[in-house]
């Protein structure tokens, strides 16, 4: 018993460390001009490693995780890390929408030269007046963070010259839609 107990203690410490870690780096990298490492970078992968960092989280709150879609390469040209932290604060969003339970349905698709991210979770939801906001840097509607969580996912997308979308009905949940252009596109990120 007191094993499990320090396991929960544990498991808290590491996600505060993780969330005051995101935070940090959102500061650092909302002001600063993007220096990006580009690379050829298979989404599929980095989505199926962004899965495995929240599935522990995912778990505890009882959260199901489905990843669907296309099941080979979808590469695309940018910077690993910078892509990576996109598709986990999307991810992270989400379980933070559902603290007692539900579905986070993760979909990657390729389509005439875009490859396409859509997160879907079974949340809270994002208000009408939220929605018009969601994309501002220091708006929030948690009372934790600064608010610089998706303002940064969205200068990410668009350094990637990729678009995001979100569309959500309140207590009905909402969904993300990250699109990027195919490694070889004309508008792939430059090296």
């Amino acid at each position: 018993k007191r094993r499990e107990q320090l396991k929960r203690i544990l498991s808290s410490i590491r996600d505060e460390v993780a969330r005051l870690k995101r935070l940090v780096s959102d500061l650092l990298n909302y002001g600063r001009p993007a220096r990006l490492a580009v690379e050829t970078v298979d989404v599929r992968k980095l989505v199926d490693e962004t899965i495995a960092l929240v599935r522990p989280q995912a778990d505890e709150q009882g959260v199901e995780v489905t990843l669907e879609g296309d099941l080979s390469p979808a590469e695309v040209r940018g910077d690993r890390e910078r892509l990576k932290s996109c598709f986990s604060n999307i991810a992270i969003n989400a379980l933070q929408a559902m603290p007692g339970g539900g579905h986070l349905n993760v979909r990657v698709s390729k389509m005439d030269g875009i490859v396409e991210v859509r997160m879907d979770d079974t949340g809270v939801g994002i208000s009408e007046e939220a929605l018009t906001k969601i994309f501002e840097p220091y708006f929030s509607t948690k009372q934790a963070g600064f608010g610089l969580g998706l303002a940064v996912t969205k200068t990410i997308v668009e350094e990637h010259h990729g678009s995001i979308e979100v569309h959500s009905v309140p207590h009905r949940g909402a969904a993300f839609t990250v699109r990027l252009p195919v490694a070889g596109a004309r508008a792939a990120v430059e090296d």
